[in-house]
């Protein structure tokens, strides 16, 4: 595969663009199939021998490789050649993992303007968030704490509205991951699924101001898709989408959560 790439960092996270160069091949299949966007996310593995034993432990869960290869052109963001491996997770869920052995280890932070500092949500359109559970439980996820959605102050292009969804949520790491299963449109999910199939929808990104950020950044040229508030348990924020995915695929959704108080009882 013949590509050109650019890297960026967000936050303790490494961010690729990749145009593909070949006039066929897994990436330009993908651009045909999906269009632009997420094609997979990767995760650090730290020698040859535990790349091995993932992939082995992997393949015995029911993942074949759908690509395998190593990098011949190393850059700053991978200094050393790397080995990777895409593995067949996607289906259902849209979430397709790359073993990477060699990749370099990510900078602990970026200084890039707030909110772009800290992704705080890996989030998935789905069609059944339930059959998604129990697939990813076969690789070693924790089954998904599955809960309805029905939002405050809901906006739909501009307009109030009434969507509603499941929410699968997965937070033992770092970041944590969200599947979202339409159950009341319209809503920007339902047109995920009708152009691109189930998938990476979004980034989540918390402000401190919501009223601030989205200002900033209506600003400079973004529109707000949908939005709304949620107050669950004692936890009260805000959510609003913005349509970054005109170029690249890829949605920002902007989290305000409400500061809770120092004796606030769970």
């Amino acid at each position: 595969m013949r590509i050109t790439r650019i890297a960026a960092q967000l936050g303790t996270l490494r961010v690729d663009w990749i145009q593909p160069l070949d006039a066929s091949g897994p990436y330009r299949a993908f651009l045909e199939r999906h269009g632009e966007g997420v094609h997979h996310l990767g995760v650090a593995v730290l020698d040859a021998p535990a790349f091995d034993t993932e992939l082995a432990a992997f393949g015995a869960a029911g993942a074949g490789v759908t690509a395998r290869g190593a990098s011949t052109a190393p850059s700053s963001a991978s200094p050393n050649s790397a080995r990777f491996a895409w593995l067949e997770t996607a289906t259902p869920g849209g979430l397709t993992l790359e073993l990477e052995q060699g990749a370099a280890v990510a900078a602990p932070g970026s200084t890039n303007e707030e909110p772009f500092n800290r992704v705080t949500q890996f989030a998935f359109v789905v069609r059944d968030v339930a059959a998604v559970s129990r697939h990813l439980a076969r690789f070693g996820f924790a089954g998904l704490v599955i809960e309805p959605n029905v939002s405050l102050d809901r906006r739909y292009r501009g307009a109030p509205a009434g969507f509603e969804m499941l929410l699968g949520w997965n937070r033992t790491g770092e970041v944590p991951f969200e599947w979202i299963q339409s159950t009341r449109g319209p809503n920007v999910y339902e047109e995920y699924l009708a152009a691109h199939g189930e998938g990476f929808h979004h980034l989540g990104l918390d402000v401190p101001d919501m009223d601030a950020a989205l200002a900033r950044l209506t600003a400079r040229g973004l529109a707000v898709t949908m939005s709304g508030a949620w107050n669950v348990r004692g936890y009260e924020g805000r959510f609003a989408y913005l349509d970054t995915e005109r170029t690249g695929g890829v949605t920002i959704e902007l989290l305000w959560n409400k500061p809770r108080s120092a004796t606030h009882a769970d």
